[in-house]
């Protein structure tokens, strides 16, 4: 639940042969972050800005992890890993029980960061298996498979995520995209 594509990780592995490696691959900070962005005036922490909305987002680096280990350790083509991802997207998931209550529970949180529209948000509560699609995601995820890096921290996706940015006070920058590295 917690993996995805607008976050971070790290990599431990140790191969059969014995080699072990790591890959951090988290979040890195906006070139416009500073030390005191999450304080008011009087040097007070301004209560939930580092957690929710635009300002708590840092640059993703999900997508540069998985292509950098594939490009190091994988065997089969890239597209066709990502392949089943673009077909789960489009052809949407069943909720379990815990992703409903998910839902329900940060309907409002959704609505305030999203607006209203937003693809999660239904008039009538979610339930165990219902059927949630990911249509934008598919989109993204094609991007990903088709252009590797590229498509994702340059192109359709990074102007998205640079417009959503800007949209909701945010940091993030076509530079900030462009430069991350795992």
């Amino acid at each position: 639940q917690a993996g995805n594509i607008g976050g971070g990780g790290f990599a431990v592995f140790r191969h059969s042969n014995g080699e072990v490696g790591s890959l951090d691959f988290r979040e890195k900070a906006p070139k416009a972050a500073s030390k005191d962005m999450y304080l008011d005036e009087q040097g007070n922490v301004i209560k939930g800005l580092s957690i929710v909305g635009h300002k708590a987002y840092g640059v993703p680096g999900s997508v540069d992890g998985m292509i950098k280990l594939h490009e190091k350790y994988g065997s089969l083509p890239f597209s066709d890993l990502v392949q089943p991802s673009v077909n789960l997207a489009y052809d949407g998931v069943i909720l379990t029980e815990w992703q409903a209550q998910s839902f329900n529970k940060y309907k409002e949180i959704f609505i305030e960061q999203n607006g209203p529209n937003a693809y999660v948000i239904k008039d009538t509560p979610w339930i165990a298996g219902d059927t949630l699609y990911h249509k934008a995601l598919a989109g993204t995820l094609a991007q990903i498979r088709d252009k590797g890096r590229a498509g994702f921290y340059d192109g359709i996706v990074a102007d998205q995520i640079v417009k959503n940015a800007i949209r909701g006070k945010g940091l993030i920058t076509h530079e900030d995209l462009k430069a991350y590295q795992s």
